[in-house]
């Protein structure tokens, strides 16, 4: 039982094994070179890969290919070479029909006035309302304290809560719509 268990395992994590951005791909080409670096995105029959040392991405056409390993281990080319496709398709379809992609200011500066406001402008409806929710119970426990007793003890701590869930909802929102614009430049030819 425990032998099934673990075959069962290894073939249900091998299945999930997809190349994915940021995994760490090392590929012996022809001439015995070596390329290492971090992969990006998949194009038609090549890999984009960030090595270290160099400022631009670097494009490996796959057809120079003999070896391969992702995160140190040995990978089969046709499987790279069917993961690469997978992963092509997929930065197309991505490309075909983006997201939403304000600029980085407008989301973040809504993030700061409502907290998730800028998520919401890039569709992230789940993270945006659980800032709204988090950013209304604050504000609801300071309407009460100002009704009540108005101690500066727990309104001191609750504005403080406040500006920190806004400027984590306005820097997460900024990032993530930077990234869908960098994204987009670098598929203008």
């Amino acid at each position: 039982m425990r032998a099934q268990l673990v075959g069962a395992a290894m073939l249900w994590g091998g299945a999930a094994q997809a190349l994915d951005t940021n995994d760490r791909l090392t590929l012996t080409l022809t001439g015995g070179e070596s390329v290492s670096g971090w992969f990006v995105r998949a194009e038609e029959g090549a890999v984009m890969l960030s090595v270290p040392g160099m400022s631009d991405l670097t494009r490996v056409p796959l057809s120079l290919v003999e070896g391969a390993r992702t995160n140190g281990l040995r990978t089969d080319l046709e499987v790279l070479r069917r993961e690469v496709a997978e992963a092509n398709a997929q930065w197309q379809a991505w490309l075909a029909d983006p997201p939403p992609h304000p600029p980085s200011a407008v989301a973040a500066g809504a993030s700061v006035v409502i907290p998730g406001a800028g998520q919401a402008m890039l569709g992230e409806w789940k993270e945006a309302s659980g800032y709204v929710v988090a950013d209304l119970v604050l504000l609801g426990v300071g309407a009460l304290e100002l009704n009540g007793e108005q101690r500066l003890s727990v309104l001191v701590p609750l504005v403080g809560v406040d500006l920190i869930l806004r400027m984590t909802s306005a820097s997460r929102a900024a990032i993530v719509a930077a990234r869908r614009r960098r994204r987009l430049r670098e598929a203008a030819p």
